[in-house]
């Protein structure tokens, strides 16, 4: 069936609200300036590094820490790709961070548009229990005139919802205050991380949701709310060729800014895993 997007469009006060992890490799510093400049020019809080070295870390350690803190404050990462950030340590380890902790990564390529291999889903070290999950991604030419909308859209919008049958889009608008979900969905791949549950399985999607949102009791009602409310066919297809295994567990985050009161301090998820 033929499926139009529509996608999530944020406010300026929920762009003034979100902070976006610039990643680059120190030689392509000019070029992160002018991304940075673009991107901030939009209403986005932008977090960028020194270019040269970081004055408080001294070793390789405290150099993780800096970057694992700022990431972990971050909602999203764009990252600067060229023949040198593909090759750098650093960068990389940006990625996995953000791969892991945010679940979207934006590459922005001005002679390209394909993910570096050295890109790929990161793979888990051996004796590494912990879930492997996937990162969602996009790739943005920073010479296309709509380069800067593009990026946004790729930012605030999960590339597997918003899909729609046309026949019934008339009146419909996917709308939701952007920066909660963004929290919701790190707190969430963070509590997944953690979660003896989910060793050693490929986690393809991690779905947060409140339940007064569900029109329904069930975990089915809650997999049909993301089906049928977020335009997912692909998930409904999944689950119903027996491609992947759906899961509902939940996490006390007590005092999470992005909760429901009828949440009782409770982040409900709904995780989509390979079958095995």
């Amino acid at each position: 069936m033929s499926r139009v997007r529509i996608p999530v469009t944020p406010t300026l006060a929920e762009l003034r609200a979100l902070n976006i992890f610039v990643s680059y490799k120190s030689s392509d510093w000019n070029r992160a300036q002018l991304v940075r400049n673009e991107l901030q020019n939009t209403g986005l809080r932008i977090t960028m590094l020194p270019a040269h070295g970081l004055p408080a870390a001294t070793t390789t350690s405290e150099i993780e820490i800096t970057l694992s803190k700022a990431i972990e404050q971050a909602d999203g990462l764009c990252l600067i790709a060229s023949p040198q950030s593909v090759r750098s340590d650093w960068v990389k380890f940006e990625f996995e961070m953000a791969a892991d902790l945010l679940g979207r990564v934006v590459f922005l390529f001005d002679t390209t548009d394909s993910v570096p291999e050295q890109f790929s889903l990161p793979q888990r070290k051996p004796g590494d229990n912990a879930p492997c999950i996937a990162v969602k991604h996009a790739s943005i030419n920073v010479n296309s005139p709509d380069w800067i909308s593009e990026c946004i859209l790729e930012l605030c919008n999960d590339p597997d919802e918003g899909w729609f049958d046309p026949a019934h889009t008339h009146n419909l608008v996917l709308q939701y205050d952007v920066k909660q979900e963004f929290s919701r969905r790190k707190c969430a791949r963070k509590c997944v991380l953690m979660d003896h549950k989910y060793r050693h399985r490929h986690v393809i999607d991690v779905l947060p949701f409140s339940w007064e949102r569900i029109d329904g009791t069930t975990v089915e009602d809650a997999f049909w709310w993301f089906i049928r409310a977020r335009g997912r066919p692909k998930l409904q297809e999944a689950l119903g060729t027996g491609a992947v295994d759906g899961f509902y567990t939940w996490y006390n985050v007590p005092g999470a800014d992005f909760l429901q009161p009828s949440d009782d301090n409770r982040l409900h998820v709904l995780v989509v895993a390979a079958a095995v």
